[in-house]
């Protein structure tokens, strides 16, 4: 079983992956939801079906994230896609407001983005250890 295992470390981390869940589900679920109000505050969107495929996809990661923290199951797998998610976010929001493709708002989300990466790196997120 990998598992997250500084103890000391344990319980944060745990409410980390809850943050980051139910962030990422109520985030993809908005456009779902009401896409008039996501754009009023996002910017206008032509390709509606791919703000919905990306939503989507953000509420299953969220999903993902949230079952991992109720279980207390916080394996590397699990620490690499909660990253990984982060960074892929970033990085995206960054390049795409630099050439002024999306909406300066999406810097809020990517300061949100850059602090969740803070706080697994904090937390040990290369200390984790896998057993076979």
């Amino acid at each position: 079983m990998d598992r997250f295992n500084a103890s000391e470390k344990r319980q944060p981390a745990v409410y980390l992956a809850w943050f980051q869940g139910v962030y990422y589900a109520v985030a993809g679920i908005w456009p779902i939801l009401h896409i008039d109000s996501f754009m009023m505050v996002t910017g206008p969107k032509t390709d509606i079906w791919l703000v919905h495929t990306v939503g989507l996809l953000l509420v299953a990661v969220g999903v993902v994230l949230c079952l991992a923290a109720y279980r207390q199951r916080l394996t590397l797998e699990l620490i690499v896609l909660a990253v990984g998610a982060a960074l892929a976010l970033t990085g995206i929001e960054l390049f795409y407001t630099w050439k002024k493709t999306i909406s300066m708002v999406y810097l809020l989300d990517a300061a949100v983005e850059t602090l969740l990466i803070a706080g697994w790196q904090w937390l040990g997120f290369p200390s984790v250890k896998a057993t076979k």
